[in-house]
Formats: C-alpha cells, sequence, structure tokens
C-alpha cells in the first residue's frame, strides 16, 4: 500500500492522501486525531491529523512503512511511503 503525506510549510496540520482509496486510513491504528473533511472534485479520500509531520512519518515508520520519495513545490511538502501488504 502507498500513503502520501502532505503538508503546507506554514501550519503544522498534516494531508494524508491515500493512494488506496479501499483501504482504512492508518491513522487508526497510529492513535491520531483524524477526520475527513468533505472535499468537491476529488476522488481520492484524505484525512487530516493535528500531529506534526515528523511525529506521523516516525509512527508510520513503526507501522512498516518505507520513505520512498519526497518532493516539495513552493509551500507544500509531500513524502511518499509504501507497506508491503501482509
Amino acid at each position: 500500500m502507498y500513503l502520501l503525506v502532505s503538508t503546507d510549510v506554514t501550519i503544522a496540520t498534516v494531508y494524508f492522501l491515500l493512494a488506496i482509496p479501499s483501504h482504512q486510513p492508518p491513522t487508526r491504528s497510529l492513535e491520531l486525531v483524524w477526520f475527513k473533511p468533505s472535499a468537491k472534485h476529488t476522488s481520492i479520500p484524505h484525512y487530516i491529523v493535528n500531529q506534526s509531520p515528523r511525529v506521523v512519518l516516525d509512527k508510520l515508520e513503526r507501522m512498516g512503512f518505507n520513505l520512498v520519495g519526497t518532493s516539495g513545490v513552493g509551500q507544500s511538502l509531500v513524502w511518499t511511503t509504501h507497506k508491503i501488504d501482509s
């Protein structure tokens, strides 16, 4: 499963973009407070958590997600993580 983690440099909120819509958000097992905002014009579910990207990425790593790429454009940062389904 691939998981995109995105944030804006100017804010501390982390946005989760799930690449596989059929999966439950991993934030349930991360003990993170999250909510699913209503989004128009997108078919990819996304979730917002209230912890810093470093904390979220550390928790994802403990769950077995590996960082495979990172990118930034303007004020946005994106991390791509991957976990092999067991």
